[in-house]
């Protein structure tokens, strides 16, 4: 599980994996990984990865359907839901 700090710090087993610094994720070597935009996951360089539809994370190409209380149980904290998918996307 990965938890969100309150200062975008992202953590797992107290270990920091990396930070949430707007609408953009980075690793824990600081390299930019992915961004959020409106319901939308990105790689840095433009790819879309998934976005959110109604109660479901949808995977793209393949459109694979992740239920959102999944990634809820993976990811914590009070940050949207698009974040926490995508949190649960980008960093596992």
């Amino acid at each position: 599980m990965i938890q969100v700090g309150n200062d975008g710090t992202l953590k797992r087993a107290d270990v920091k994996v990396g930070w949430l610094r707007g609408n953009y994720i980075y690793d824990h070597t600081d390299t930019k990984i992915g961004y959020i935009s409106g319901q939308n996951i990105y790689t840095t360089a433009g790819k879309r990865l998934a976005y959110i539809y109604g109660e479901y994370m949808i995977l793209m190409p393949s459109d694979t359907r992740i239920r959102i209380e999944e990634n809820n149980k993976e990811v914590m904290g009070a940050i949207s839901d698009v974040a926490r998918a995508a949190i649960r996307l980008l960093l596992g």
